[in-house]
């Protein structure tokens, strides 16, 4: 019994290396018996060894094969995952997963770790969390806007306009940036009402009569306590748990089946209340100094650890750049043209959805009369330019740790998003689209760098690498293809080399003090569950989660393939190249381009993860040997498929790998959405299940 009242049936299985298959019948025939069809909710792990070295656990179901490999899969169908993916028995001719661990609750999953055993198997640890992971919240105010008093607001506005010009006519961009946002928070109070928010764990499908039932149900139990008759109390409860039943009921079959695609955010709410949470919660993390458990120390660990990936620039080494010719009539980007008209559509375009940044100034708040506060944001957005600045607030960040995959309790494995102002990604926006124009008009960018451009896609990008390995195998042509992992690439940048690479494009002295004004005296904090660490300066790289930074980060990467004989493909920091290999003097030329980017990251501070960067041999026809080839002076390790751009990519040109990782994805899916949606009527599930699987794929 788990402390949440809930059930874990857990069994122990050993098979003998003698390809007996006896013992999947029994394991089948005990899972059966506990009707996990009807019941999805009731969680059953499975561990031992099995003695199935090789077994691919992640490969698609199929009705061909051995009779050991259909047993198995019988019982994979029932909606088990087998967890542990590392060698468990690892010797000097040998590494295999012979002790497995099958769950049919994988979204519980927290961690699975591999320690010494006491014989020659390792031992498995794995780590479960049933419990709620919906972290009290803060008691917090909020504004409805709903029900803002309009003619007030633009009364507020209206009254100050002209003593905001005249003050910003003396004053600096910053401290016109500070009176504008002093008068809108100011009209923000008189005009939207305030809602104090109270702490509600209740479900989704709560209505007055049951929590009136509730409180009822305590009263006759405190009674029940006292003249020890607890008859109206258990009719009470009886009554409660009816009603809870039949509004479930209901919101199932009705509420979320006519919303479903009109207001798809009940169903997540309803999904996210029946697997308690999970999906938006950071467990405990590990440390050198132990167990991290609050909230604030959780916020600080992550902090420190997003500070400590900085770069720490080499001043005295900054190459010089010349992208563009030193003549009279090269090329120029020097200011750039604001309208109010612009600013209007830009508010106009807001997703009101969308969170306010450390200024408080929300896209709901902004939107409420466009028309008046693009008057204030052009002039704020105007000074800007003059003097080159961003304001500071524009440049304070709350980061959102964002789970990348491995352990969850490893803050390595968490990526900073900034959520910054929304003024200040309006006036990014505006600096971005001219320096993106100037920068395709003249045609500076790598034709081959598709990431984050106009008129060039990931799915573009794809199709051009897939095409170019099945025309290789077609000519039956030999290829090596080398994936690049860089480590921390838009966190690592550094300032000063980035400035030489902008201004080499002839981005003009003005313009270019504003992209360093983007850059300098940066600071961030993480926020988790309404609890904020302390700020930390950003010393490096371009925020994730600005307008500008993506495009920052491309004009850095830039110049990169820029000298190689192979063909090289952007797409951000997603990098690869290949090589056809006509005779032995490609292969040193291969070897020379490696090597080449390996200065390049040298010289331009960037960091390679040398053990993710791997290699694939193309070819068609018999075998041929790999040829060794170096990065950073260790062998590229090679492999036959690699996950590029979400894509399974395989060096025989073939799909089956995709397939069975699209395939079984998405019976992991509808496996958790049956589970969630386990008292719900079967034509209900059946639409979840549709919808679900259009939204993920």
């Amino acid at each position: 019994m788990l402390s949440n009242g809930r059930k874990l049936r857990i069994a122990v299985a050993y098979r003998p290396p003698d390809r007996s298959t006896e013992i999947f019948d029994d394991i089948l025939s005990s899972i059966l018996g506990y009707n996990i069809d009807s019941h999805p909710d009731r969680n059953i792990l499975i561990g031992g060894d099995l003695n199935l070295p090789g077994f691919q656990w992640d490969s698609s179901f199929s009705e061909e094969g051995n009779l050991l490999k259909t047993k198995v899969d019988d019982i994979r169908k029932m909606g088990f995952e087998q967890i542990v993916k590392e060698p468990t028995r690892v010797t000097d001719h040998s590494a295999n997963v012979l002790d497995v661990v099958l769950v049919n609750f994988p979204e519980h999953v927290q961690s699975v770790v591999l320690e010494d055993g006491i014989g020659d198997h390792k031992a498995v640890l794995a780590q479960f969390n049933f419990t709620s992971l919906l972290s009290k919240s803060i008691p917090r105010t909020i504004f409805a806007f709903g029900r803002t008093n309009i003619d007030a607001f633009r009364n507020e506005l209206d009254s100050n306009f002209n003593d905001f010009m005249q003050y910003s006519s003396t004053q600096s961009a910053n401290d016109s940036w500070n009176k504008f946002k002093e008068i809108i928070h100011r009209a923000r109070d008189l005009a939207v009402p305030k809602l104090q928010l109270k702490d509600n764990f209740d479900p989704p499908w709560y209505n007055r009569n049951i929590i009136y039932l509730k409180n009822k149900c305590r009263k006759e139990h405190s009674k029940a306590r006292q003249s020890k008759n607890f008859q109206l109390y258990n009719e009470a409860r009886s009554k409660l748990n009816l009603a809870k039943y039949q509004c479930e009921q209901e919101f199932i079959s009705k509420t979320l089946d006519l919303d479903l695609k009109e207001k798809p955010k009940k169903f997540w709410n309803y999904v996210k209340h029946k697997t308690k949470g999970k999906h938006n919660s950071i467990p405990t993390l590990k440390s050198e100094s132990g167990d991290v458990i609050q909230s604030e120390d959780k916020a600080n660990l992550l902090n420190n650890f997003f500070q400590s990936v900085f770069t720490a620039e080499d001043l005295a080494t900054v190459p010089e750049v010349n992208n563009v010719i030193n003549s009279p009539d090269r090329p120029s980007l020097e200011t750039i043209s604001i309208s109010q008209s612009g600013i209007e559509n830009l508010l106009v375009g807001l997703n009101v959805h969308k969170s306010a940044g450390p200024d408080g100034i929300c896209a709901k708040l902004l939107k409420l009369l466009p028309c008046k506060v693009s008057f204030y944001l052009e002039i704020i957005f105007k000074k800007c330019v003059a003097e080159s600045v961003f304001p500071d607030d524009w440049k304070k960040a709350n980061v959102t740790p964002v789970f990348k995959k491995g352990s969850k309790s490893d803050p390595n494995n968490y990526r900073p998003i900034s959520l910054t102002s929304i003024c200040g990604k309006l006036f990014e926006h505006i600096i971005t689209s001219n320096l993106a124009s100037y920068m395709d008009t003249n045609n500076f960018f790598h034709p081959d760098q598709f990431g984050f451009r106009k008129k060039r896609s990931c799915e573009m990008q794809l199709t051009r690498v897939c095409q170019d390995i099945a025309s290789l195998l077609d000519k039956n042509k030999e290829s090596y293809m080398v994936f690049l992992d860089f480590a921390k690439a838009f966190d690592k940048v550094p300032h000063q080399r980035l400035i030489a690479k902008v201004r080499s494009y002839g981005i003009g002295k003005n313009f270019l003090k504003l992209i360093e004004s983007f850059l300098s005296n940066r600071s961030q904090t993480v926020v988790l569950n309404g609890i904020s660490s302390n700020s930390v300066p950003i010393t490096s790289g371009v925020p994730q989660g600005s307008v500008l930074g993506p495009l920052l980060f491309l004009i850095y990467i830039n110049d990169l393939p820029n000298g190689l004989s192979s063909k090289v493909r952007l797409f951000a920091d997603d990098t690869l190249l290949y090589l056809t290999i006509s005779r032995p003097e490609d292969l040193l030329a291969f070897q020379k381009d490696l090597d080449a980017i390996d200065n390049w990251c040298r010289l331009w501070q960037m960091s390679l993860n040398y053990d993710k960067c791997e290699i694939m041999h193309i070819y068609s026809g018999n075998s041929r040997p790999n040829y060794s080839f170096k990065l950073g002076g260790s062998p590229l390790t090679y492999t036959e498929s690699y996950k590029y751009l979400g894509v399974q990519i395989q060096n025989n040109g073939k799909w089956d790998k995709h397939v069975n990782e699209v395939v079984n994805k998405g019976k992991r899916i509808l496996y958790v959405v049956k589970k969630v949606l386990s008292k719900a009527k079967p034509n209900v599930i059946k639409a979840k299940e549709s919808f679900t699987l259009s939204r993920k794929f």
